[in-house]
């Protein structure tokens, strides 16, 4: 038996040993338990997450936030997409006292795990309690008690001028940068929820989307030189992009993704045209540049 192995099978015997004292509500031997399992598991070891998570379960029956937090938050390294690990951090955020932290922990719980209806009530009391701490923060002026100025009499009021349409106000930077931190942090609870090739279609999009933006802004600066035929937008001219080169990009993009070599890439960019090696014309003649074709996208 490999020595990895072997060091699997004894974490895994305490892990168990350990889960059966947390039945028992014997919570600080599950805790030397659950050490034990971590400390003989191997750094690759796959359920190295799990013995995190059950140590951090049995520190929170303790009350020790500060170390159940520090499980839980080695927990997430370890298993990013993991529900239950989000759901130590939470759990430890809040015995602390931190209600921002364990708000934040119950969001990527959710994303995670949206038929999760304990943390969405989690989450509802975590923010009601957000909110009416910041409701306390200062006592309101016509609360405070003891002497007070006597009012003055009042003057005979001037005749009010005509009020001045109001110009419609412009949202400030603030609230844009806000508007655009809650955009991007809801696209990420998005992605996070889609399946492997749903994701890589939608990695392959952002770069059809980015690369749009580029040839924008490059057109824009006076830094494209426009293109290298006369025929400016067609299927093979330098000045825009045509449905075939977009075809080539996705397919090398798909092919990185799935191993493929360095010389099975290049075959797949000439193939498409985006190294200079596939000709316009007859015969594989051109009209650009002494009728050879004209230069790749990447080379």
């Amino acid at each position: 038996m490999a020595k990895s192995d072997a060091r699997a099978i004894a974490a895994k015997t305490a892990k168990e040993r350990g889960t059966a004292l947390y039945a028992e509500k014997q919570y600080k031997e599950a805790v030397d338990a659950f050490s034990e399992a971590i400390n003989v598991a191997s750094k690759d070891d796959e359920d190295l997450a799990t013995y995190y998570s059950n140590r951090a379960a049995a520190l929170l029956q303790l009350n020790e936030a500060k170390r159940a937090r520090k499980d839980a938050d080695q927990c997430v390294t370890l298993r990013p997409l993991w529900a239950r690990g989000w759901s130590r951090v939470a759990a430890a955020a809040e015995l602390m006292g931190d209600d921002t932290a364990a708000e934040r922990a119950y969001e990527k719980l959710i994303s995670l795990a949206p038929d999760n209806m304990d943390a969405r009530n989690s989450l509802s009391r975590c923010r009601a309690r957000i909110t009416s701490s910041g409701r306390r923060g200062g006592a309101s002026a016509s609360s405070s008690r003891g002497w007070r100025m006597p009012s003055m009499p009042s003057m005979p009021s001037m005749p009010s001028m005509p009020s001045m349409p109001s110009m419609p106000s412009m949202p400030s930077i603030a609230s844009l940068g806000a508007l655009l931190g809650a955009a991007v942090s809801m696209a990420q609870m998005r992605y996070l929820r889609l399946s492997p090739n749903e994701q890589l279609v939608a990695k392959c999009a952002l770069a059809f989307l980015v690369y749009f933006v580029f040839k924008f802004v490059s057109r824009l600066f006076g830094f494209d030189g426009g293109g290298y035929y006369d025929d400016g937008f067609g299927d093979y001219g330098g000045g825009g992009v045509s449905l075939y080169t977009l075809m080539g990009i996705a397919a090398l993009y798909y092919a990185h993704k799935n191993g493929a070599s360095v010389w099975n890439l290049l075959s797949i960019a000439n193939m498409f045209g985006l190294t200079g090696g596939r000709r316009r014309g007859y015969g594989g003649y051109g009209r650009g540049y002494g009728g050879y074709g004209r230069p790749g996208m990447f080379f």
